[in-house]
């Protein structure tokens, strides 16, 4: 019968992650998480971000581990970075898919800053789902505009966003839809 149904999503050993969740003054050129289980990626390239977006990360799969290595830019100094893994991983038998977050610093400090923001629509008062929040350093003065979000995260079914790791500043905060 192969036993009962596998329902749970691969979950990452969080102790042999390389280097360890939360360590600092580090600029790794490569991440490796090992997971519970063998894997297969999701749809890598939409659900696997970096914030702040200061690098473009490849990954492969060895084993049961997802290996990320910096593909294009360089990390900042001083700077937290948090790498979302959002439904990216998924098990090889049943395809379940699981949420992950991994955060480092490049300095001495884990910025602890945290925020959320609900999206509604502006004519039904409906909370909005997968609207792009992005916390920007300056003002957008156009929608054509090529500044680029230093923080973004994606609002769940209920229309909230939220941002962990933040470095403390001041952020212009601006929500789109991408039809696309």
């Amino acid at each position: 019968t192969g036993g009962p149904v596998d329902d749970e999503a691969p979950v990452p050993i969080r102790e042999e992650i390389e280097p360890p969740m939360a360590s600092k003054n580090i600029a790794p050129d490569k991440i490796t998480i090992p997971f519970n289980e063998y894997i297969s990626l999701n749809k890598p390239a939409k659900n696997i971000s970096v914030a702040p977006n200061d690098v473009a990360l490849d990954y492969t799969i060895k084993g049961k581990s997802l290996v990320l290595t910096v593909k294009d830019g360089e990390w900042a100094e001083n700077t937290t970075y948090s790498i979302y893994l959002n439904r990216a991983v998924k098990d090889i038998t049943e395809s379940n898919d699981s949420i992950m977050h991994y955060a480092f610093s490049t300095g001495d400090v884990i910025d602890s800053l945290q925020g959320s923001f609900m999206v509604k629509s502006a004519y039904s008062g409906e909370a909005q789902k997968e609207v792009t929040v992005g916390l920007f350093q300056e003002p957008l003065l156009s929608d054509t505009s090529s500044v680029s979000p230093r923080y973004f995260s994606l609002t769940n079914k209920k229309g909230l966003a939220g941002f962990k790791y933040l470095k403390s500043s001041d952020y212009f905060v601006y929500a789109f839809k991408d039809d696309n």
